[in-house]
């Protein structure tokens, strides 16, 4: 009877500790990954810390820019972008304010395999721009419009290494990445769509108009090389400062770049 009656509460007690078990892993939580985005850069001259630039980002739920607001001391300029349902640009807009400004909407097509293949600006600016996308080099040349003969390389990282023809200062640009280290834009998630969108179309300084995921070396800008340098990094390990210096003495060079980042 004594058997029993032990049996029967460790019977019992096995069965309490399976039923405990059981709710507390059904109560944890999956683990959640955070992104850090950049939330606001701010240019300043290195040798006066004089402001250039202050440029702020906002977000949608699943991490894809939703605005940029550039601002320096004789203007302001924000970019808002609106999305199809598979994350690529659907519409973008551009307003500024300042002596000269533009306000101007784009609306975007695609061709085969969803890639880019026409942009029509309407507003301050009326334009068509006509994309042609080759698969071999991963490439989108232009034709037609301000920005005929364009032509826009992405790496095997999807990141933008060479422009040709660049309208915006009538120049060639290389850039060269450290594939190993994460750049300010790791965590964003950027479709294809607006990396050819704003690396044609953002009159936006050197330093932050390519929106890389990967660290930043070197750019060759038309006859001089920008040095991307002295980069630190913050507890979680993404770049806080940078600076970049040109080959060519000037003035205006080096730059300081801080960045400054919201979870998600």
């Amino acid at each position: 009877m004594k058997t029993k009656k032990i049996v029967s509460f460790v019977c019992i007690a096995l069965f309490c500790i399976t039923q405990f078990s059981c709710k507390k892993d059904k109560s944890e939580p999956a683990p959640v990954t955070k992104k850090y985005l950049p939330s606001a850069i701010v240019e300043q001259k290195t040798s006066t810390s004089a402001p250039i630039y202050n440029i702020s980002f906002t977000y949608n739920e699943d991490a894809s820019l939703s605005s940029i607001t550039q601002a320096s001391t004789s203007r302001t300029i924000t970019w808002s972008l609106n999305y199809n349902d598979n994350g690529s640009l659907n519409t973008a807009s551009q307003s500024e304010s300042g002596s000269s400004p533009k306000n101007v909407s784009y609306v975007f097509s695609y061709g085969a395999n969803d890639k880019l293949n026409k942009i029509v600006s309407s507003g301050s600016v009326t334009d068509v721009l006509n994309l042609n996308y080759n698969a071999a080099t991963n490439t989108y040349g232009g034709s037609g419009g301000t920005y005929d003969g364009v032509s826009l390389r992405l790496n095997t990282a999807g990141q933008v290494d060479n422009i040709q023809d660049w309208r915006i200062f009538q120049v060639d640009m290389n850039l060269v990445y450290q594939s190993d280290k994460k750049g300010v834009f790791a965590d964003v998630n950027i479709d294809e769509s607006v990396k050819v969108f704003l690396n044609i179309y953002n009159n936006f300084p050197v330093a932050f108009s390519f929106f890389h995921s990967q660290e930043v070396t070197r750019t060759t800008f038309g006859t001089n090389n920008y040095l991307y340098q002295n980069y630190n990094r913050n507890a979680d390990k993404y770049i806080s400062t940078y600076q970049v210096d040109r080959s060519a003495s000037s003035t205006n060079y080096p730059r300081s770049y801080t960045v400054s980042y919201t979870e998600q």
